[in-house]
């Protein structure tokens, strides 16, 4: 009897009942890795698609915004600041700042990661720094007047604080051209509002990488006497406001009706 038991099929009915019950929980297993590993990329691409259509619209609007600011605050100066202009819109960064978290960076280029995080500071002290700006000719007393280094001589402060105040402009706007331009290059044609799909429509003849064939700032006039014109290369900016600029020029501001 025990001989017919433990015959040679039982052995192999065995085996078998020992592999099927392996190979079904190591299938299993793989499946569910596998499964959360689609599950984790189709995440990761959707939140990566948020977080950069919002960076598109977020940046377009901010360079509106600094494009009218710089504008305001030149006419200030040019008319010898009898009259103050100022803009309704302001620097925003609430918006960007909700994206500031650990899944929406990660899901975002080393780039753009970056200059998202340099931005956002950026964006919340300029806006301070406009209200500081506009508050100045209210300042008791009379403000002294500053020595400046070089050729300009004396100034009064205020035109000392503007022409800093300006500066900050032009460097928040610089980043916001460059992360705008990386934004829309990854985002690879998948924008949804018209202004921003236009916007990176414009975008096509550059290219990205370690050799790349562009410059990116704010104004095409802040390049004069900068060493890195080269006629090969585009100029991506927000304002084209230099017509004898020597390299061929981008402009990324779309009117509005």
């Amino acid at each position: 009897m025990e001989e017919a038991f433990f015959n040679k099929d039982f052995w192999r009915q065995l085996v078998a009942v020992f592999m099927g019950a392996f190979l079904g929980a190591f299938l299993g297993f793989g499946s569910a890795l596998l499964t959360g590993a689609c599950f984790g990329l189709r995440r990761r691409w959707t939140v990566a698609r948020t977080t950069r259509q919002v960076i598109v619209r977020e940046a377009i609007d901010n360079l509106r915004t600094a494009a009218q600011i710089d504008r305001l605050t030149r006419k200030t100066q040019q008319e010898g600041f009898r009259l103050v202009y100022t803009s309704k819109s302001r620097p925003r960064a609430e918006v960007l700042q909700q994206f500031m978290t650990a899944e929406s960076l990660a899901a975002l280029s080393e780039e753009e990661a970056h200059s998202l995080m340099v931005l956002v500071p950026q964006l919340s002290q300029l806006d301070e720094r406009y209200e500081n700006w506009e508050q100045l000719p209210h300042s008791p007393g009379a403000l002294p007047p500053i020595q400046v280094e070089g050729n300009r001589g004396t100034v009064t402060y205020w035109e000392h604080a503007t022409e800093l105040f300006l500066y900050e402009v032009a460097v928040v706007a610089n980043n916001l051209v460059k992360l705008l331009v990386r934004s829309c290059h990854h985002a690879a044609g998948r924008l949804l509002d018209d202004e921003s799909k236009e916007v990176a429509s414009k975008l096509g003849d550059l290219t990205f990488g370690p050799i790349s064939n562009f410059l990116a700032g704010f104004k095409s006039s802040m390049i004069k006497g900068n060493e890195e014109i080269d006629p090969k290369r585009w100029l991506v900016v927000w304002e084209h406001d230099w017509p004898e600029c020597p390299m061929p020029v981008i402009e990324l501001h779309v009117q509005r009706d």
